[in-house]
C-alpha cells in the first residue's frame, strides 16, 4: 500500500510543477514604433507545457481553455500550436485588437529518468497592434 502512496503522491507532485499554460504580457514600449510606423498594445509570450510517458502517452498537460490558472488537463494532449493560437485570438479580444505582428512559435522537449519521462512545451509570442483608424 506504501508503494502506490508514493506513486500518487509523485504523479500529484508533478502536476503541480508543470507550468501548465501560461500567458504573459509587456505594454512598456517608451513610444517606440514599428518598422512600417505600426502602434504596438502589447507582447504576450504563451506557454503550454506538459509532461509525457515514454514520449507518446500524455500525463498531464496545460488547459488552454484557463490560461494563468492551477487547472490541467490529465491524459490528454493540448499541447499543440492551435491552442497557442486560441489563447492568443482570447487575448487580442482582450485588448480589442484584429493585428498581430512578429508571430513565432517553437516547440521544445526535454527527456528525463533515460527516456520514461518526457517534458513538451509549445512557445508562441506575437505583438498586439493598434487597430487603424
Amino acid at each position: 500500500m506504501m508503494k502506490y502512496k508514493k506513486i500518487i503522491s509523485a504523479f500529484l507532485m508533478l502536476a503541480f510543477v508543470t507550468g501548465c499554460m501560461t500567458t504573459r504580457t509587456s505594454s512598456v514600449y517608451n513610444d517606440v514604433k514599428m518598422e512600417d510606423g505600426e502602434n504596438p498594445l502589447c507582447t504576450i509570450q504563451i506557454e503550454n507545457t506538459g509532461w509525457f510517458l515514454f514520449d507518446v502517452i500524455p500525463l498531464v498537460c496545460g488547459d488552454p481553455r484557463f490560461p494563468n490558472d492551477w487547472s490541467c488537463r490529465f491524459f490528454t494532449n493540448t499541447i499543440t500550436l492551435e491552442n497557442n493560437l486560441k489563447v492568443l485570438e482570447k487575448e487580442m479580444d482582450k485588448y480589442k485588437t484584429t493585428r498581430i505582428a512578429n508571430v513565432n512559435s517553437l516547440n521544445k522537449d526535454n527527456f528525463y529518468f533515460c527516456f520514461l519521462l518526457f517534458r513538451r512545451a509549445c512557445l508562441t509570442s506575437a505583438v498586439l497592434l493598434e487597430e487603424k483608424k
